[in-house]
């Protein structure tokens, strides 16, 4: 379970992230609704997919974790 300093990120919708409402659209079509289900996801790294037409997951993928380092939830450093 994701945790940041006592608060659970499973409470704390994407909308949070001020994110394009496609991307949050996207996002919620495949279950993630939190910014833990997010965090998760982009733990499983590589194997981890999601089917989008026109290949448009690149330019959101690279606007979620801009937004979750932007907003703190995920370290400066951090890389695909």
């Amino acid at each position: 379970m994701v945790q940041d300093e006592g608060n659970n990120l499973y409470d704390i919708p994407i909308q949070q992230l001020d994110l394009a409402a496609n991307t949050i659209e996207l996002l919620e079509s495949v279950g993630i609704t939190s910014i833990g289900d997010c965090l998760d996801f982009l733990e499983r790294g590589a194997g981890a997919t999601i089917t989008v037409p026109n290949g448009l997951i690149d330019a959101m993928y690279t606007d979620v974790v801009q937004k979750l380092k932007t907003h703190g939830y995920m370290s400066r450093d951090w890389r695909r």
